[in-house]
């Protein structure tokens, strides 16, 4: 993780000295480290295994809590698992998404049983039947 903002921060530094925007710069650079963080295996999937469009853009406040969890999580087991010497980063992405599965099917006290993945598809589904409301105006 510090080698991805070392190179974020010499990017920053480089481009807003020459006078660019930092905003313009991160505009700019966002789809290049997206596709950065998901190859050092940093981010978690937006899919979810049974789920009809998996983690979505827009959540609820229960959503939106979980998937910081997940965030946090991937990473704390990213470093755990770098620190125990996996280093290829295929092998590293494989046994972190083994990890969020099972993360994901865990019910939880805090949703009152259910799993990370019922809590997503239920707002989901929600969100699908708000839509259809809607289209039917």
């Amino acid at each position: 993780g510090e080698r991805v903002i070392e190179d974020l921060e010499a990017v920053l530094r480089d481009r807003t000295g020459r006078g660019e925007p930092v905003l313009d710069v991160l505009d700019d650079i966002a789809p290049e480290l997206f596709l950065d963080l998901t190859m050092r295996a940093l981010v978690p999937s937006r899919e979810i295994p049974g789920v009809r469009g998996g983690w979505p853009t827009l959540m609820n406040h229960t959503v939106v809590r979980l998937r910081r969890e997940l965030h946090r999580r991937w990473l704390e087991w990213h470093d755990e698992e770098v620190a125990r010497g996996r280093a290829d980063l295929a092998e590293l992405h494989d046994v972190l998404l083994a990890r969020q599965r099972k993360w994901e099917t865990t019910g939880r006290p805090d949703l009152e049983g259910r799993t990370p993945a019922e809590a997503v598809e239920a707002w989901n589904d929600e969100q699908a039947k708000q839509q259809l409301g809607e289209d039917s105006r």
